[in-house]
């Protein structure tokens, strides 16, 4: 991604020796849920700090919004946390859980209105991709590279890296506009279906050829 492209260039390597190639991603039935709370989803089983887990708990905590959920698929490991399990247990619309198998976490994205990655850095970010592959738009940061593939305001909400009101404000404008979130939502089925992962390997070879010759 340009993310990473970024990195590699601030690190020293040559421009002329990186290629920039998106992943693909995979591409399901979209599901739209219609009742309930709006329900938010936070992916973070890796490393959920780098992805921005402080940041969206302390500024989910401060909006202290009714008829809203916010589920964390973390590792277990963040309990361990002071500050963190602070936040999480004194707000009721905060829940944490472990997935065990791929299942389970399709059922998860399958089940929410929207994803939310403040990441602090992240090369692409697989899951944000897979949710839009059910129809789930997605509210993400500057420095998540999956960002390449999308438009702001069309098929993703993008903020600016570390920055809590500017994520207030995304999570406030799904909240307030439901039918709005559920059409963006739509834009990203439809953008991502262009990145299948049949057409990341006809680019990958694209490279490779071009590379050998």
């Amino acid at each position: 991604s340009s993310v990473m492209e970024r990195h590699f260039l601030e690190a020293g390597y040559p421009q002329k020796k990186i290629c920039v190639l998106n992943h693909g991603t995979d591409i399901y039935k979209p599901m739209r849920r219609d009742d309930g709370n709006v329900r938010f989803l936070f992916v973070g089983s890796a490393d959920p700090f780098r992805k921005g887990i402080r940041l969206l708990l302390e500024a989910w905590d401060s909006l202290r919004l009714k008829d809203a959920e916010l589920l964390c698929l973390v590792s277990w490991e963040i309990l361990a946390s002071k500050k963190l399990t602070q936040l999480i247990m004194k707000n009721q619309n905060i829940a944490v859980k472990s997935c065990v198998n791929r299942n389970e976490y399709f059922e998860e994205l399958k089940n929410s209105d929207c994803q939310i990655l403040p990441s602090l850095a992240d090369s692409f970010s697989l899951s944000i991709g897979e949710g839009m592959g059910f129809g789930k738009p997605a509210i993400i940061s500057s420095e998540t590279g999956i960002k390449d593939i999308l438009t702001h305001g069309r098929d993703v909400y993008i903020t600016d890296s570390g920055s809590i009101d500017q994520f207030k404000k995304a999570i406030l404008y799904f909240y307030n506009n439901r039918e709005k979130m559920r059409n963006m939502g739509i834009a990203a089925y439809d953008t991502v279906k262009k990145r299948s992962w049949e057409t990341f390997g006809e680019d990958l070879i694209k490279v490779t050829e071009s590379l050998y010759k």
